[in-house]
């Protein structure tokens, strides 16, 4: 497994406020960092991680947010996206509705991290996390880009499989990555195409949800030989894909770029 291990976050002032959907006085339960079923796939149970200054089982990693956002999330993403890792490592291919799922799905959990971090900053100029990763895709759908490859072997010396996010993007909250299990994964503007290497494959969602969503239209080839491998290009591509996303939103507000994406911060 890996992880930032330099990662500390901090705890939300007590304020009883969803950090998902701004409610105020809602009742909190607590969210897994990373959900239990991935946790369980991983076979990452008692991997220690650095959490609010401490080391802690992954499972013990949880952040709070709402009843109503903990319950939506798990009906929404968590069962349909661990049975859809379950059809990509099986070489089942994927429709475009899960793809965008997919897109969701890495939303929602690298920004439950980041409102978690930043408990007083919006996450975006547009959307709560809940809206943006709960409602359709607004206009650029057709603007994004999923990278996916699998990999052939898991390193039996870890114990466990890889399972982290590599994204280092502050102002930009399209880009995300990471490494779960047998599978790597690159959200990203398809504005950047050219720079994501040969090694994924690459999807670009269709501008708008069609009759025809379901049907399976994607099959990521097994790219990594290793998860070793997989990790390492995965992080350093993710690096500098963050980076450009970032570049690109900073242009685009010095510009005063009326048409800037309503998703892009």
């Amino acid at each position: 497994m890996y992880f930032n291990k330099e990662l500390i976050l901090k705890p939300l002032e007590p304020k009883k406020r969803c950090i998902c959907c701004h409610r105020i006085n809602a009742s909190i339960n607590k969210e897994h960092l990373f959900p239990s079923w991935l946790i369980k796939k991983t076979n990452t149970n008692n991997t220690s991680i650095r959490w609010l200054n401490k080391r802690i089982p992954a499972l013990s990693a949880t952040i709070p947010i709402c009843a109503d956002c903990n319950r939506d999330f798990g009906d929404k993403f968590e069962r349909p996206v661990a049975r859809i890792f379950k059809d990509l490592e099986n070489n089942n291919g994927i429709s475009d509705n899960e793809a965008e799922l997919i897109v969701r799905w890495m939303w929602k959990t690298v920004g439950i991290a980041w409102c978690f971090t930043h408990p007083f900053k919006d996450y975006t100029h547009t959307y709560n996390l809940k809206e943006r990763s709960l409602y359709p895709i607004n206009n650029i759908r057709g603007s994004i880009l999923l990278a996916v490859s699998l990999i052939q072997e898991i390193d039996p010396s870890y114990g466990d499989s890889p399972m982290g996010f590599d994204s280092s993007n502050e102002i930009d909250c399209v880009c995300c990555s990471g490494v779960f299990s047998r599978i790597a994964i690159i959200v990203s503007l398809s504005y950047f195409f050219d720079e994501i290497l040969q090694v994924y494959d690459l999807y670009e969602l269709l501008p708008k949800r069609e009759k025809f969503g379901d049907i399976k239209v994607f099959f990521p080839k097994t790219g990594f030989r290793t998860c070793t491998e997989a990790v390492y290009v995965t992080k350093v591509l993710s690096d500098k894909l963050s980076k450009k996303h970032d570049e690109l939103v900073l242009e685009l507000r010095s510009k005063e770029y009326k048409g800037m994406p309503k998703i892009l911060k």
